[in-house]
């Protein structure tokens, strides 16, 4: 589904620390990153395969108030992008 506005990109690695495909940060195992560009909040699902999401830390305690609205909603597997930003999601390995 295509949505005006609204960019997501996922990077994912190796589920084995030290290979060649693990990021640099070893504590995430896949990223999401959402660009919104419309001026009202999106809600975004999951992709297949997600299973333990969370916003990144640094965006999780951000002093933008409009950043530190993003959020999770496990239950309904979608993201809350705020209007006009980008939030990185992550899975913990």
């Amino acid at each position: 589904m295509q949505v005006a506005g609204l960019v997501v990109m996922q990077l994912s690695s190796g589920d084995v620390v030290g290979s060649p495909t693990t990021p640099s940060d070893e504590a995430f195992s896949r990223l999401l990153l959402v660009f919104n560009v419309q001026p009202s909040d999106v809600q975004v699902a999951w992709p297949a395969g997600v299973d333990n999401l969370q916003v990144h830390p640094m965006h999780a305690a951000s002093v933008d108030p409009v950043t530190a609205r993003a959020s999770v909603d496990r239950g309904g597997r979608v993201m809350l992008v705020p209007g006009r930003t980008c939030v990185v999601f992550v899975q913990p390995r």
